[in-house]
């Protein structure tokens, strides 16, 4: 039976050894994250890229990991984890150190802490440091002495840790039982493919001459679009800088693409959606019209030969984006998940 690791965030990387993944995992340029990891937590991703796949099938379900959604305190925790399932091989252990659960084989023990119990023990260890904390901030407000502190804290600690994994376990199946009843995104509007025009239909007269009248009208503009939800067709990638997921048409979804060509392709559209609305501006004087043009393409040929201006303006452009990172992954995953229900139903 031939074992293999395979990365899930980049979906290039293989491997049939256990630390070639690790130090995969732990390098220091992350490798790039696939568009539909986009809708992937940090611990989802980590998890589905430590169970193997045997004969080319991976024995976990996207079931086993929904209890890990928006969840990053494994990957931060992931090199103690590597520790134990190191451990595990290497004494041929087949008991959960955590939970003391039996298995019959090393691969069913080593899947069982990477999907739950350490997940598990990490949230204990989190409840029960902030429940220590809670206690000794309290003891110190009311003036209680050191040892009955102790005292106290250490029986309430024991008593936390008894009833976590209970309520833990409760959550989890939960989680699971719930699975079923995840929203259906069918009506879920797409934003604007990232090579089209910009909706302003939201940005209102007032708003727009002072757009106008502004030394930086092109990033007021930026940020005047991007409060429309259905523009909001660029994600940031907060581990690589490079590059970035655009929104790219019903069909193909979200692609990677180098920040550098996102960044110009922004102004270039800002320009042409600028000129046009003063084209079309039937309530200023001609002047001011003429003045407004000028100044609109002036600025946007600074950018093209300035490489200082270029660099500064690609720096506010990443900003604005970065700022719309969180609202934009949020539209992503709604359109992505629609994505995978409309496959799953047949449509």
């Amino acid at each position: 039976m031939s074992t293999k690791y395979k990365c899930t965030k980049c979906g290039n990387f293989e491997t049939c050894i256990f630390s070639y993944m690790k130090k995969h995992i732990d390098r220091k340029n992350s490798c790039m994250k696939l568009p539909e990891c986009m809708i992937l937590s940090d611990d989802q991703m980590l998890v589905s890229t430590l169970i193997p796949y045997c004969n080319n099938i991976q024995q976990i379900t996207n079931n086993d990991i929904l209890h890990l959604e928006n969840s990053n305190i494994i990957y931060k925790n992931k090199n103690e984890l590597f520790d134990e399932i190191d451990r595990i091989e290497k004494n041929k252990i087949k008991c959960c150190k955590y939970c003391n659960e039996e298995f019959s084989l090393i691969f069913l023990l080593k899947k069982h802490i990477i999907i739950k119990c350490f997940y598990m023990e990490l949230l204990n260890r989190k409840k029960l440091k902030n429940t220590s904390s809670e206690f000794a901030s309290s003891s110190q407000s009311f003036g209680k002495n050191v040892e009955e502190n102790t005292h106290f804290n250490n029986g309430i600690q024991n008593s936390t840790y008894n009833n976590c994994e209970n309520i833990n376990n409760t959550n989890i199946q939960t989680l699971n039982n719930n699975n079923n009843n995840i929203s259906f995104f069918i009506g879920v509007n797409n934003p604007i493919p990232f090579d089209d025009e910009w909706d302003l239909s939201k940005i209102d007269e007032s708003k727009k001459a002072k757009i106008f009248i502004s030394q930086t009208m092109y990033t007021n503009f930026l940020k005047e679009i991007l409060n429309n939800e259905i523009n909001l067709n660029v994600v940031m990638d907060k581990e690589n800088n490079d590059y970035c997921m655009v929104y790219k048409n019903n069909i193909e979804k979200y692609i990677q693409m180098k920040s550098k060509d996102i960044f110009e392709n922004t102004m270039k559209k800002l320009n042409c959606q600028l000129l046009d609305i003063n084209k079309n501006d039937n309530g200023s004087f001609d002047e001011i019209i003429e003045f407004s043009r000028r100044m609109i393409n002036k600025k946007y040929i600074d950018y093209q030969k300035n490489e200082n201006i270029h660099n500064g303006v690609d720096n506010l452009i990443c900003s604005i984006y970065d700022n719309k990172r969180s609202d934009a992954l949020n539209v992503a995953k709604k359109v992505l998940k629609n994505k995978d229900k409309i496959k799953m139903n047949g449509f």
